[in-house]
């Protein structure tokens, strides 16, 4: 009798289940466009980073709901006023809802995305943020 241990197998998600959840992300998306559509984060009572509260320091994230209001107004020069980092967020998160909601089409993507070195890379980068943000008074 053989008793070598079978090699592990990718989870399998039916694609029922995945349609399922590709439309409950994409309504809670939906409800949160609308919320910054319609709401001003400026003047109506989102809730406020803890840390700049706290501290006095502006985090990586601050003024992002301020500046998804101004993008979804056309006012492109105000959201980046608001969080520069905008400019390779949006980017960054569209490139990886692609490699996740369409992974046979773009594998190498997904890989380079998902590896080790990329997400450290972006562990970096996002201190570096923090730290030039609160230096440079961005």
């Amino acid at each position: 009798m053989n008793h070598t241990p079978l090699p592990p197998t990718q989870p399998h998600r039916s694609p029922l289940k995945q349609r399922r959840y590709l439309l409950i992300g994409l309504l809670l998306l939906g409800v949160a466009v609308g919320l910054y559509a319609f709401l001003d984060p400026a003047t109506y009572p989102f809730p406020r980073c803890i840390i700049l509260a706290a501290t006095g320091y502006r985090c990586p994230g601050c003024g992002l709901q301020r500046a998804a209001h101004a993008l979804l107004h056309g006012h492109l020069t105000e959201a980046f006023s608001y969080n520069r980092a905008l400019l390779f967020t949006i980017p960054l998160l569209l490139l990886y809802g692609y490699a996740e909601l369409f992974p046979q089409r773009a594998p190498r993507l997904r890989r380079t995305l998902q590896h080790p070195l990329t997400l450290g890379l972006l562990v970096i980068a996002v201190i570096g943020w923090w730290i030039a943000r609160n230096l440079l008074g961005w």
